[in-house]
């Protein structure tokens, strides 16, 4: 079976130098008289003719082979300059987009317009934590937007704190864990609840916090419930009394957290009704702390005055005209142990609300 059955042949050696350079040998001269006596049935003059003859056509043979081999080589010369111009080019791509991504992440100034006059009245922005809260609209304790969370929130901005973020991990319903970023609540360091300011800060927090959920969008009916919810708390006559302020101050930090917890399920509730009776229990516990932090002191002084009422209730008018208060005082340590009578007339003030 030949080569070319069994597929291509070798490919013929390599031509180093151009056959068209080549000139053909004298094969008249003494060189080649041996190749022309071997053609015994030619003349010398045929003889030589035929030397020219395959000669001639081994040397266009070459001619073409070295054509045909530079063709070839120019071929893969240019294949591979395609080649290096598209890797520049690609490289000069991906150079240039890199320079833009550069570019789109260095931060840059916005515009301004000359003509516009400077606002009439700035507002101390609040602090990041803050507004990513009202931004991912989730509750807010108040303090933030109190005057002393303003100023925490102003001083964090001065330093490195108004950039500190925090690091968390969710799970979602596929049972998948992510990693989320945001800005940390470290302006405002021992951050107090809302049932621990004053009145006054609650007053100016509840304003300026209703003020930005207006500018982070949020939907008008929660604002408009919130709003009334303070305004409701405002005035409430509990405020006149003893105690009342850290009664609804309690009360507003509870509703209001768990209306946000139940937003979206079938617990929600309108948070504008202030409802008697969670506002009765939290007075009962308001009370009883208070009385607790204060060792039971005023408990006892109620009592005892209740105690000097009844003694006084013992003593007749007339007896306790004719006599003075000292003529009795000998009797007091005795007469404090009678029962508690129910005062009629409220002649001490009791320490709770009434």
């Amino acid at each position: 079976m030949s080569s070319t059955a069994n597929g291509p042949g070798p490919l013929p050696a390599r031509l180093l130098f151009d056959p068209s350079l080549e000139t053909c040998p004298d094969f008249a001269s003494d060189d080649y008289l041996l190749a022309r006596q071997t053609m015994v049935n030619l003349s010398e003059a045929e003889a030589i003719e035929t030397l020219k003859l395959s000669w001639t056509a081994a040397h266009d043979r070459r001619k073409g082979l070295w054509a045909a081999q530079e063709a070839a080589d120019r071929a893969v010369e240019e294949a591979a300059a395609a080649n290096q111009r598209a890797a520049a080019a690609e490289e000069a791509r991906r150079a240039e987009e890199e320079l833009l991504e550069l570019e789109k992440k260095k931060p840059k100034l916005g515009a301004f317009d000359l003509t516009a006059p400077p606002p009439s009245f700035v507002e101390s922005p609040i602090s990041a934590w803050a507004q990513k809260r009202l931004d991912d609209k989730k509750y807010v304790p108040l303090h933030p937007f109190s005057p002393l969370g303003l100023r925490e929130a102003a001083t964090a901005r001065l330093s490195s704190a108004d950039d500190a973020s925090t690091i968390k991990l969710t799970r979602n319903d596929d049972d998948e864990l992510s990693v989320q970023a945001g800005p940390s609540a470290s302006a405002h360091k021992n951050m107090p609840r809302d049932s621990e300011l004053s009145w006054n800060h609650f007053s100016l927090a509840h304003n300026r916090y209703t003020r930005e959920l207006q500018n982070a969008g949020w939907p008008q009916a929660h604002i408009q419930i919130q709003t009334m919810f303070f305004h409701n708390l405002e005035t409430h006559p509990f405020r006149e009394r003893k105690h009342g302020q850290k009664i609804l101050l309690t009360y507003a930090e509870r509703m209001r957290w768990l209306w946000f917890d139940r937003l979206g399920t079938p617990r929600s509730f309108n948070l504008e009704i202030i409802t008697k009776e969670a506002l009765a229990e939290i007075t009962d516990e308001v009370l009883h702390e208070i009385r607790t932090e204060s060792g039971g002191t005023q408990g006892c002084v109620f009592n005892t005055a209740n105690r000097i009422y009844s003694l006084l209730t013992f003593i007749s008018p007339a007896s306790f005209c004719r006599h003075s208060i000292h003529s009795h005082t000998s009797h007091l340590p005795s007469l404090l142990q009678l029962p508690v009578r129910p005062c009629p007339v409220l002649l001490f003030r009791p320490a709770y609300p009434v």
